[in-house]
């Protein structure tokens, strides 16, 4: 049998997953830990004020290929998803953190090469830290 921890753990994993909408839910993504984040079933990214990955999932890593290693620290706009540096993404982005405040659940196509793909993605604006979570469904990463 497993440990009552994991066990407690995976469901709220499990929880974020499926309510990832509810605000308070999508407030605890940044008291997850690293190996939390990794556990979720879905892409998940958090971006500090100028767009810098600071937290890159493996998740998103399978959908886009690329390592956390290797975008950390990096522009997520410019660098890593230039195909998001358009207004529909990058400009609902910069405008919730201008305001301080952004939840939008919107259908996204990633050119990710080789193989580009229609997602749902999350942007939510994390007042307390002052960063934005990009959440992704879809995709090679949670078919």
């Amino acid at each position: 049998m497993s440990d009552p921890n994991q066990i407690k753990r995976r469901a709220y994993l499990d929880q974020v997953f499926q309510a990832e909408r509810g605000v308070d839910v999508l407030n605890s993504l940044s008291d997850l830990r690293v190996d939390d984040l990794d556990e979720l079933p879905f892409g998940a990214i958090r971006l500090d004020h100028s767009g810098r990955i600071l937290a890159f999932n493996r998740a998103e890593s399978r959908l886009s290929g690329y390592s956390a290693a290797s975008v950390i620290g990096k522009n997520f706009f410019t660098e890593v998803a230039p195909c998001t540096n358009v207004q529909e993404f990058a400009g609902r982005f910069y405008e919730g953190v201008r305001k301080r405040k952004l939840h939008a659940v919107f259908q996204y196509r990633f050119d990710f090469k080789p193989r580009p793909r229609e997602v749902a993605v999350t942007l939510y604006y994390h007042e307390s830290t002052n960063t934005t979570w990009v959440l992704v469904r879809g995709g090679a990463a949670d078919e």
